[in-house]
């Protein structure tokens, strides 16, 4: 009975503790997992500035999480800052490790490069680095497929000089 009296305070204290920690547990746990809730906070508010520092903040502590990118990324074109955000995009296309995600930002990327920024030749880049990586890829020949229309359309687009220049050079024919 003097037992009791004397440690039963010391036991409540030790059972109630560990249901407090197991309803709400401590912050002695490591993390494992980015968390978005501040940046898509941020988001539903409008604050996109707010919610890229927020995703750089995940990707800097998740260096090898190709989501923080693309979503920081997605916030900068809302921006309309289409350079900053191709430099998001290619991060997070380089961290991507499936080539089911890989192909929408390899898609956007180089959509991004040939029709906001003026440069096909990084779209070209993006797509044969897509096909560098995942050459076997249920999707590789739509990729190969879209590479060829673009460098027919760079082709198509150059200037009647060069046109002719490399018509000359492909057939071996003087001027």
């Amino acid at each position: 009975l003097s037992g009791g009296i004397l440690y039963g305070h010391l036991v409540t204290a030790l059972a109630s503790h560990l249901l407090a920690d197991m309803v709400i547990p401590s912050g002695d746990t490591v993390i494992h997992e980015p968390n978005y809730s501040a940046a898509e906070a941020r988001e539903r508010v409008a604050d996109y500035e707010g919610a890229v520092r927020e995703y750089y903040a995940v990707s800097a502590m998740f260096p090898k999480d190709p989501v923080a990118w693309i979503r920081a990324g997605d916030n900068l074109m809302k921006l309309d800052r289409p350079d900053e955000a191709a430099e998001c995009f290619e991060k997070g296309f380089r961290r991507m490790a499936s080539p089911e995600r890989s192909l929408s930002v390899a898609y956007r990327l180089a959509d991004m490069y040939q029709r906001q920024l003026g440069l096909a030749q990084e779209a070209k880049r993006v797509l044969e680095s897509y096909l560098e990586r995942f050459p076997d890829a249920e999707r590789a020949q739509a990729v190969r497929a879209r590479l060829d229309r673009l460098l027919a359309e760079q082709s198509f687009t150059s200037t009647p000089d060069e046109k002719i220049t490399d018509y000359r050079q492909e057939h071996n024919t003087e001027a």
